[in-house]
């Protein structure tokens, strides 16, 4: 799991980037570490530990944002 610290100020850029508030970024970088280390059993060594790090992130923040996209995804395909 050390490997992924050294990732730890990329991550930090991009919940920057989707939050733009100083205690949602805190709380997606700590979920995404706490995340990482209970799914870390099915990471894959070749996969790059950045995407593998990054993605989660990403997707929880838009499932937050917009949450009858997740709950009902073919309309929000329609909608947009």
């Amino acid at each position: 799991m050390r490997e992924a610290m050294i990732h730890t100020d990329h991550l930090y850029r991009v919940a920057f980037h989707l939050a733009r508030e100083v205690d949602a970024v805190e709380d997606l970088v700590q979920d995404t570490f706490v995340r990482a280390i209970e799914s870390y059993r099915i990471f894959d060594p070749p996969t790059n530990m950045r995407a593998w790090l990054t993605n989660p992130p990403i997707a929880r923040w838009k499932a937050r944002q917009h949450p009858q996209d997740v709950a009902n995804p073919a309309s929000a395909c329609r909608a947009r």
